[in-house]
């Protein structure tokens, strides 16, 4: 599971983890694994560089 937020917020540190516990119970024998949180990638910056550059030509 890749969770979709920039930082490791209350939800993932308190939620997640029971979420994940809760369909592990469910599905036995299917592990699920969590990866980090978006803050700190590398490819990150890039892609705030990008929208910041194209302004609201989006929202037009």
């Amino acid at each position: 599971m890749v969770p979709y937020f920039l930082t490791l917020g209350l939800h993932l540190q308190r939620d997640l983890p029971r979420i994940v516990a809760e369909v592990e119970a469910a599905v036995p024998g299917v592990p699920i694994r969590v990866t980090a949180p978006l803050d700190g990638h590398p490819s990150l910056a890039g892609i705030l560089e990008d929208r910041a550059a194209r302004g609201f030509e989006a929202w037009d």
